[in-house]
C-alpha cells in the first residue's frame, strides 16, 4: 500500500511540474521569434521629431555632412536649434521616398530624428537617424527637362524700382536669352540671400526652384536695409512661361503683374 502511495505521489509531482513549464509551441502568441517578425518598422514620416526647421548652414567634411537647423519649439519637437551630423547610417527621405543626403541645401526645411546621445550644449549636437526633406511641389513631384542657366549681373539702375518687392520678373531679352530677376524683397538687416537651385521645363512651362537663407539669431549682421536678389539668363528656346517657388512650396508673385496694376 505504501509503495502504491509513493508511486502515485511521484506521478502527481511529474504532472504538476509539466503543467508549470512555459509553452514554446508554434501556437504560443508570446513566442519571441514571432513577435520579432511582426514588430512594425519606424515610420519616417511620423508626427513627432526632435527638431523641425530650416537648414541655416551646411558643411561637408570627408564622408559626413553637418547641418545647423533652426526652428520653433512645438508640442511635436524637442529642440529649436541643433547642430546635426549626417553619416552613412542616416536615412534621408523626400516626398515619402528615400532620397540622398547630397540633395540637402541651405534654406531647405527638414524634419529630423536623432540617433544616440545628445550633447546638451546650445545648440544641441547629435547624429541624425532620419532626415525628411520638405520639398516644393515642383522639386518633389515634377520630372522635367533640365534647363541650363547662368547667373549674370545687371546695372543696379535696371532693378531700382523692383528690388524692394518679393517676386520674380522677366526684365529683358536679347537674341538668344531671357533675363529673369528673382528677389526676396527688402530686409531690415544683412545676412539674407537667395539663389536659383535648378530649372526644369514641363509642358511648356519653366519651373524655377530657389533657395533662401536667413541669418541665425547669433549671427553678426549689417544693420542696414538689404535687397537680396539674383538675376539669371536661359535660352529663349525654352519659352517664358515662368513658375517660381522655393523648397517649402511658396510661390513667388510676378513683379510685372504687380507693377502694372499699380500704374
Amino acid at each position: 500500500m505504501k509503495k502504491y502511495i509513493i508511486i502515485m505521489s511521484a506521478f502527481a509531482m511529474i504532472l504538476l511540474l509539466y503543467g508549470c513549464k512555459p509553452s514554446t509551441g508554434i501556437n504560443d502568441t508570446t513566442n519571441p521569434i514571432e513577435n520579432d517578425q511582426t514588430t512594425p518598422t519606424d515610420d519616417p514620416l511620423e508626427k513627432t521629431y526632435d527638431i523641425i526647421g530650416t537648414i541655416t548652414s551646411l558643411d561637408v567634411t570627408n564622408e559626413q555632412i553637418s547641418i545647423l537647423v533652426e526652428g520653433d519649439l512645438t508640442p511635436d519637437t524637442n529642440f529649436d536649434k541643433a547642430s546635426i551630423r549626417i553619416d552613412d547610417q542616416t536615412k534621408v527621405y523626400a516626398d515619402q521616398k528615400e532620397a540622398v543626403r547630397d540633395d540637402l541645401i541651405v534654406g531647405m526645411t527638414v524634419k529630423v530624428k536623432f540617433e544616440g546621445p545628445v550633447a546638451e550644449s546650445y545648440p544641441v549636437q547629435a547624429y541624425a537617424k532620419t532626415v525628411t526633406m520638405v520639398l516644393s511641389p515642383g522639386r518633389a513631384t515634377i520630372e522635367g527637362e533640365k534647363i541650363e542657366f547662368e547667373v549674370v549681373t545687371e546695372e543696379e539702375s535696371s532693378i531700382e524700382f523692383i528690388k524692394s518687392l518679393r517676386g520674380f520678373g522677366l526684365i529683358r531679352e536679347d537674341e538668344d536669352y531671357y533675363y529673369v530677376y528673382i528677389g526676396s524683397g527688402e530686409k531690415n538687416t544683412g545676412g539674407y540671400d537667395i539663389f536659383v537651385s535648378d530649372i526644369v521645363k514641363v509642358n511648356g512651362q519653366v519651373y524655377i526652384t530657389v533657395s533662401e537663407t536667413v541669418p541665425s539669431k547669433d549671427d553678426m549682421v549689417t544693420q542696414a536695409l538689404t535687397y537680396p536678389y539674383q538675376i539669371i539668363r536661359y535660352s529663349k528656346d525654352n519659352g517664358n512661361q515662368l513658375v517660381v517657388q522655393d523648397y517649402n512650396g511658396n510661390f513667388f508673385d510676378d513683379i510685372n503683374d504687380e507693377t502694372t496694376e499699380s500704374e
